[in-house]
């Protein structure tokens, strides 16, 4: 029993404010139950005036509820009112948001002797191929008109971006081309 008040006692010493808030603490519930053991007085039980209080405040409660009767049949009348026909797709894209790129043109090749043609078509293509690594397909939606999302654009077959032309949408990957050179970028899972 003696190691708990000295614990106590320790711990009090050690940290001040935890001994103030303590104190007063157990003054204000000191004086709480004195004050209720002294007062002697009971609490007594509520008594209604009579009938007329009780008809003078429904009164106005009655005016209330007809008030919000009125009401809600103001409001279910305008709703009655309204068009109810929907004459917007809300997946329909709004294509002032997203304005067709306009396609780069190739760079010329400058101060070098014409060279094989069929190294430059494996140059063309590996060169459109690196160029495709920073297309992301994100995602296709096939519809009557499909649609594909490349790198946070949302493009239709026929449209362009970053030089490349959308050839076609199918629901895993899309064909884009560039300069006759066709490139499959698939989606990532």
């Amino acid at each position: 029993m003696f190691d708990w008040r000295q614990r106590i006692s320790a711990e009090l010493k050690r940290d001040k404010k935890k001994t103030v808030i303590l104190a007063a603490l157990l003054f204000v519930a000191a004086v709480v139950l004195g004050r209720t053991l002294l007062s002697g007085v009971t609490p007594q039980q509520a008594k209604a005036d009579g009938v007329e209080s009780v008809s003078r405040i429904s009164e106005p409660a009655e005016e209330f509820v007809e008030s919000e009767r009125q009401a809600q049949a103001a409001v279910r009348e305008y709703i009655n009112q309204l068009d109810h026909d929907l004459k917007r797709d809300m997946f329909a894209m709004d294509r002032d948001f997203y304005p067709p790129e306009v396609p780069t043109e190739r760079p010329e090749l400058q101060g070098q002797a014409e060279p094989d043609p069929n190294q430059q078509r494996r140059a063309q293509q590996q060169l459109m191929q690196a160029q495709a690594r920073a297309l992301l397909l994100q995602s296709t939606m096939i519809s009557n008109r499909p649609t594909a999302i490349i790198n946070g654009r949302v493009l239709r077959v026929g449209e362009w971006i970053n030089g490349f032309e959308v050839v076609e949408i199918t629901p895993r990957s899309c064909v884009v081309a560039k300069n006759d050179v066709r490139i499959i970028l698939n989606m990532k899972n």
